[in-house]
């Protein structure tokens, strides 16, 4: 790649790892808390990861206020009214230890359901003690009396390939007074399947037609992950360069042109982890066009002076499509968000490259923008090639994400 390239790639990296450093990364949602003496209080709660939620509710009254931190049993609860995400403080305990926290509600009935993760370093029922550093997920079911089951799934010695199914039969002993042993055979380790459980537990329990559940998670499994799909329309400018080694001497042909181009931008965002960063794809077509041409070089080899090498070249009219992936930092604070990104692309011809990204997003509403981009792709060409083609490719385009 060309050192300017390289120089601005190096500037924006730099200068978004600087952004998402110093910036507070928040989230703030539409919500309520609920305070120890019944009151509701209404304002925007930032809505992060599971684990940091579980720990406080960072609450503000509105955009302009100072946000206030609660941490368990400061407050009954707190509730996100637009994700429909409800936490409540509670006591519960994992390996014998009890922990205050802020559990997420998923059925509130005459058997209550709750979500919670549990980061640990180490998880002593694995063979020999393996080490495991990661995230298991507890499902806590309580009684009418208070008391509470901790159903959870153990992870494998690989830790990735395989887990458990012991889970059911933790769930089916707890809920053993209703018959729907079947229904928990077929059940999957997610929110959904522990939901429609719980909820066929309701159904078999609660016969003289009184309301078993008051609250319900109707969004379960949503984690934070966002996809954005932005069609795109613009125009590709090439620069298309034949270089040519003769010994000593590299003499390199150069071709210019310019051509539209459809294509699809996704972005894939997870705002609860952070609003700066994100992984982005593209596909796209566009058509490239070369004259056929015929150049004859005076290359002066040693002892053969005023020698002369004719290349010749087929005229090139095709179109191509062309994918790219890579990493996406974003400054989203106002509606005019700047962008800069950086991937690799592969095109058909078996071409690939860097490709850098630079623009800005104009939000409209929550789900809604206009974006901008501009794209410069270069081709990576091995040094070691007698005769290779270099391929640039700076792009203008527009689109509309939903």
């Amino acid at each position: 790649m060309k050192t300017q390239f390289k120089f601005i790639l190096t500037l924006f990296v730099c200068s978004f790892l600087a952004t998402n450093t110093f910036a507070q990364n928040d989230n703030f949602k539409n919500g309520y808390i609920i305070t120890n003496q019944g009151d509701t209080v209404f304002g925007q709660i930032d809505l992060r990861t599971n684990l940091i939620n579980q720990s406080q509710c960072r609450f503000r009254a509105d955009e302009k206020a100072q946000s206030v931190v609660y941490m368990p049993f400061d407050i009954k609860s707190y509730f996100f009214t637009d994700d429909k995400l409800y936490f409540v403080s509670k006591t519960i305990e994992i390996d014998k230890t009890k922990i205050n926290t802020f559990i997420e509600f998923l059925v509130n009935g005459v058997m209550n359901l709750y979500y919670y993760e549990f980061k640990t370093v180490k998880y002593n029922t694995l063979p020999d003690y393996q080490n495991f550093d990661g995230i298991i997920s507890y499902y806590f079911f309580e009684d009418q009396a208070g008391k509470m089951f901790a159903v959870y799934q153990k992870p494998s010695p690989d830790y990735i390939l395989r887990y458990d199914n012991s889970y059911k039969n933790l769930t089916n002993f707890v809920l053993r007074d209703a018959n729907i042993s079947q229904d928990i055979n077929k059940m999957q380790f997610n929110q959904k399947s522990f939901i429609n459980i719980t909820k066929n537990y309701h159904n078999a329990i609660c016969m003289d037609g009184t309301q078993c559940i008051i609250y319900q998670n109707i969004n379960p499994d949503k984690f934070g992950a966002v996809f954005k799909i932005s069609p795109l329309i613009g125009y590709n400018f090439y620069n298309f360069s034949d270089n040519y080694n003769f010994g000593t001497y590299t003499k390199t042909l150069n071709y210019n042109g310019s051509f539209p181009t459809l294509g699809v931008e996704l972005q894939f965002l997870n705002p609860r982890f952070t609003r700066f960063f994100g992984l982005q794809a593209e596909l796209s077509i566009s058509q490239l066009k070369i004259d056929k041409y015929s150049k004859t070089f005076e290359v002066n080899y040693p002892y053969f002076p005023n020698e002369t090498v004719t290349v010749n070249q087929d005229a090139i009219s095709l179109f191509f499509g062309k994918i790219k992936f890579g990493f996406l930092g974003i400054y989203p604070k106002y509606k005019f968000q700047p962008i800069a990104g950086y991937g690799l692309y592969a095109m058909t011809g078996f071409d690939y490259g860097g490709s850098l990204t630079l623009g800005f997003d104009y939000q409209l509403n929550t789900k809604h923008s206009l974006i901008f981009r501009a794209n410069y792709d270069t081709s990576f060409v091995p040094k070691f090639l007698i005769s290779a083609s270099t391929f640039s490719v700076c792009s203008a385009k527009i689109g509309f994400s939903f």
